[in-house]
């Protein structure tokens, strides 16, 4: 009988003092992605939601509240339930998003050049990756001419599409 009431008042306070604990354990507030975003996007209400965790766990840089993220755009893809940083929303939509934040010298433009591999002949653009530097020819199927259309071009990206 004693081993039962003994027993019943450990769990008793056992509880009253987890319960205490957990409603004095301090709370940091992070946005999270609701869905997956991509470059570009314009960040909605829907897009983000405030999740409560422990200020431990939350990563330098990443937006507390979601008026900080609302009307901003996506400038590297965000996947669902991932913390939104502030490195990944930019206030408009322009040619530095493609960039991943550098910035574009003035008097230089970013453009999309289709390219093919032509091991053959010398090119292989297997090997480029960001952050090389090509020489970019323009040539035609019939005919052997070819001309330089830009030197010293800087990768941003490369598709593979």
């Amino acid at each position: 009988m004693r081993r039962t009431i003994y027993l019943g008042v450990f769990i008793l306070l056992s509880t009253i003092a987890g319960l205490l604990y957990y409603s004095d354990t301090r709370q940091s507030t992070a946005l999270v992605a609701t869905r997956d975003l991509s470059v570009g996007t314009r960040i909605q209400d829907a897009d983000v939601t405030v999740r409560r965790i422990n200020p431990a766990s939350v990563p330098a840089g990443v937006l507390k509240a979601s008026d900080q993220a609302v009307g901003q755009v996506v400038s590297s893809p965000i996947l669902e339930g991932q913390f939104l940083d502030a490195r990944q929303v930019a206030p408009s939509r322009n040619a530095s998003l493609l960039g991943t934040g550098l910035d574009v010298p003035p008097g230089y433009r970013i453009i999309g050049l289709p390219m093919v591999d032509q091991v053959d002949h010398g090119l292989n653009v297997g090997n480029s990756k960001p952050g090389s530097v090509l020489l970019a020819i323009a040539t035609t199927e019939e005919s052997a001419y070819s001309s330089a259309i830009a030197s010293s071009s800087f990768v941003l990206a490369l598709s593979t599409d």
